[in-house]
């Protein structure tokens, strides 16, 4: 019991650190961009996990599959990270978060009911509905259809100005984290949750500092004023610890119970955007939240 109540508090503490996290970081990201968030948000992450799996797992070197999949992870898993700052850079950290998070559990699930053969049950196929319902209002700007639904007039109205500014890329950041979550699933499966984590973090900071080779650091990276410093430090220690919060909660429990808890992150996201940066949605944007939130903790149940 001691071990699933440690196991559970760790898992709330991934979701309250992690939903916070880009609060935090919008309120510097214009002014310092989404590169500089980045090295400090993903710098920190790594010395973490490198630290911390010092003393409690030991490294090896995977099978060439899963070597290759991890690094294909790793790419990826970059490219998603730096489409999803400048999501929430270009509009609402509310709207980009829970559709960058909520519909790549969606991929994820379609993904692996083709190469893993994962069954769906009925309540899963309502769940994956009432995601994409939620996804919806929530990108929405203002309750709108098309004035046919033929072509000509859906093609007019998806490339309206209805839609939250960001959600074009929030959604590539959809596909981009459910082909990671692939990779991941082939790494987890040979190698454990752990060192997965350690591995393809750790790609990702080295494929972010790739940039440099093509850059001068004058180009990328902007120095943090002395009150811009406190909240991306902020925002790089929550990144941080919810990383590890979650590390350490799957060696107490299950996944299976650890997802649906963090499955609510784009909620704890949203109330303290609204509370922190005074941001403001239309109603059926906050039920739009709901509905998906709500959708993505019964689909990982």
């Amino acid at each position: 019991m001691m071990a699933y109540e440690i196991g559970m508090v760790l898992a709330v503490l991934a979701l309250l650190a992690w939903g916070s996290y880009p609060v935090f970081m919008k309120k510097v990201v214009g002014r310092l961009g989404e590169y500089t968030c980045l090295l400090f948000n993903h710098g920190l992450l790594v010395l973490m996990l490198l630290l911390t799996a010092i003393f409690t797992i030991k490294f090896k070197m995977p099978s060439d599959f899963v070597t290759a999949a991890v690094i294909l992870g790793g790419i990826v898993g970059a490219a998603a990270i730096y489409l999803y700052y400048k999501a929430i850079n270009m509009g609402s950290v509310s709207v980009a978060t829970v559709l960058a998070v909520t519909l790549q559990i969606i991929w994820t699930v379609i993904v692996s009911f083709f190469l893993f053969s994962e069954k769906l049950s009925l309540v899963k196929y309502i769940a994956i509905a009432v995601i994409i319902v939620g996804a919806i209002l929530a990108a929405l700007e203002r309750l709108s259809l098309p004035e046919k639904f033929d072509q000509k007039h859906v093609m007019k109205f998806l490339k309206s100005d209805i839609w939250s500014k960001g959600t074009l890329l929030a959604l590539v950041v959809s596909f981009c984290w459910a082909f990671y979550n692939i990779a991941s699933k082939y790494s987890v499966d040979s190698i454990g949750p752990h060192k997965t984590i350690v591995y393809m973090e750790t790609l990702v900071l080295l494929f972010i500092l790739f940039a440099f080779l093509v850059k001068s650091s004058k180009e990328l990276v902007v120095v943090p004023k002395k009150d811009e410093l406190k909240w991306i430090l902020i925002s790089a220690v929550l990144f941080g610890v919810g990383a590890l919060g979650f590390y350490f909660s799957m060696a107490q429990i299950n996944l299976s119970i650890i997802a649906p808890v963090v499955a609510a992150t784009p909620a704890v996201t949203a109330l303290l955007a609204a509370v922190l940066l005074k941001e403001k949605l239309r109603i059926h944007q906050y039920i739009g939240i709901v509905l998906a939130v709500a959708g993505v903790v019964v689909l990982s149940l």
